[in-house]
């Protein structure tokens, strides 16, 4: 409970969807593993989709992470599995060549 208020209040204080150091809030804590903060931003309306500079996505991160948890709740949040980066490679054959599906 104390990590969702922190990561609510964390929320609130900012302006936007960025950070400070222009990170996509949703992106930078998918790569924290931060399930908590996750889940705060997904139901707070974030774009799930919302894209790096190099076209990745938080699913994509997710997948690297091989956080399955929050993998589930960017899929749940209508996440585009088959969105690709610019190396042309999408989340959901990223999943089935990490977890050799």
């Amino acid at each position: 409970m104390l990590k969702k208020l922190t990561a609510l209040l964390s929320i609130l204080i900012a302006s936007s969807w960025v950070n400070a150091q222009g990170d996509l809030r949703l992106i930078q804590a998918v790569k924290d593993q931060d399930i908590a903060t996750a889940r705060v931003l997904l139901d707070s309306g974030i774009d799930v989709n919302e894209i790096e500079a190099d076209g990745s996505k938080a699913l994509h991160w997710s997948i690297h992470r091989d956080n399955a948890e929050i993998s589930r709740l960017l899929i749940e949040a209508g996440i585009d599995v088959n969105a690709k980066n610019r190396y042309e490679v999408a989340a959901l054959s990223l999943a089935a060549q990490k977890w050799q599906f």
